[in-house]
C-alpha cells in the first residue's frame, strides 16, 4: 500500500542520515549532507522515498573504507529534484553498472575487494520506487574513487495544472 502525501526531501534525508547514523560512527566514515535551502516538496510516498535514502547511504557505507560519503539534494530544473549520494569507495567497475539495477544482480565479490553481498535486491527495489514516483535513477562511478548514486523526482505540482 502506497501513502502519497507532500513530502520534503530534506526532512527524508534527514531522517535517513539519523538512522543510519551509527553505520557510519562504526566504521569511522564521515557522513555530510548539502541539500539546498527552499527545496520544493514532491508528492509521494515519505516511507518509501526515505527506503531508498537509506539504502543508498548502507550501500556507501558498506563499499567505503575510508573518507566521506555526502548526500545531496538541489533543484535540477523547475520541474525536478536531484538527490545523489557519493562516496569515496571503491567504485564500480563500468561492466556492472548497466544491471546493478536488475534483481538479484550484484557485482561479485571479487570484483568489489570481498566485500559483502546481500540479497541484490536493495537497488532494483530502489529503482521501482523511484520510478512508482515519476523519476529516475543511475550511478556514475570510477573504480578506485568512488560512486555517486542519483535519483530525480519531479516536484510537486509540476506539470500539472
Amino acid at each position: 500500500v502506497w501513502h502519497e502525501e507532500r513530502v520534503d526531501m530534506a526532512q527524508i534525508i534527514e531522517r535517513a542520515v539519523a538512522a543510519t547514523a551509527t553505520l557510519f560512527e562504526q566504521k569511522g566514515i564521515q557522513l555530510h549532507t548539502d541539500i539546498e535551502p527552499d527545496l520544493p516538496e514532491t508528492l509521494g510516498d515519505p516511507n518509501r522515498l526515505l527506503q531508498v535514502v537509506v539504502n543508498l547511504l548502507s550501500n556507501a557505507v558498506k563499499f567505503t573504507e575510508r573518507g566521506t560519503v555526502t548526500c545531496m539534494a538541489r533543484r535540477q530544473d523547475e520541474h525536478t529534484l536531484l538527490i545523489g549520494v557519493a562516496d569515496t569507495g571503491i567504485g564500480i567497475p563500468e561492466a556492472y553498472r548497466a544491471w546493478i539495477f536488475e534483481k538479484f544482480q550484484q557485482v561479485s565479490s571479487n570484483a568489489l575487494a570481498q566485500k559483502p553481498q546481500g540479497t541484490g535486491l536493495g537497488l532494483p527495489i530502489c529503482r521501482e520506487i523511484v520510478k512508482y514516483h515519476g523519476g529516475q535513477i543511475w550511478v556514475e562511478s570510477e573504480v578506485g574513487k568512488g560512486s555517486v548514486f542519483f535519483f530525480s523526482l519531479p516536484v510537486s505540482g509540476a506539470g500539472m495544472n
